[in-house]
């Protein structure tokens, strides 16, 4: 993984809920304010966790292939497996989704709305694995499968780096 800069929370939540907003809540979402609001009410249960974890740092990142077996879903599933099973799913959405993002010509550049924990390193805080995928699941699974085609390359990240652990735990959201 590599940082490519900071960010701020806000940021952050506003490039989360701004993505694919037509087909989660029925209408597009252009304003930055209107993102952060969606993501804060729409994703309210995962927002919270992220929140109740305590942020200290957001970085703009690269994940690269070798980041993978460190890559989870927000429900601890490694995102690698889930790929392999959502590949294979011909009942849902999320298969041909995957499957259409996979055949395609452009790469999927992402970014993945992570989380992980940090530690302090002097005025710094230094992102640790694992990391977390919160929005991105999809576009996650198909930056695998490419590249188990050949197709490698890094994808875009958002880190949301908290003190304490962000994993849900069976029945939360």
């Amino acid at each position: 993984m590599e940082i490519r800069g900071t960010c701020r929370l806000v940021d952050v939540f506003g490039e989360w809920g701004l993505h694919n907003t037509e087909w989660r809540v029925g209408r597009t979402i252009t304003d930055h304010i209107d993102a952060v609001e969606l993501v804060l009410t729409y994703y309210s249960s995962l927002a919270w966790k992220i929140l109740r974890a305590e942020p200290v740092a957001c970085f703009r990142a690269e994940f690269v292939p070798e980041d993978i077996p460190q890559i989870f879903t927000y429900r601890g599933r490694l995102l690698d497996e889930w790929a392999t099973s959502v590949e294979q799913d011909t009942v849902s959405r999320s298969g041909v989704d995957v499957r259409k993002m996979v055949a395609a010509s452009p790469l999927v550049v992402g970014p993945l709305i992570c989380t992980c924990e940090g530690e302090p390193s002097g005025d710094d805080v230094l992102p640790r694995p694992p990391f977390l995928v919160f929005d991105g699941w999809h576009r996650g699974a198909a930056w695998i499968l490419q590249g188990k085609t050949g197709r490698v390359y890094p994808i875009s990240a958002r880190l949301i780096v908290t003190k304490r652990p962000t994993r849900l735990g069976r029945g939360e959201a």
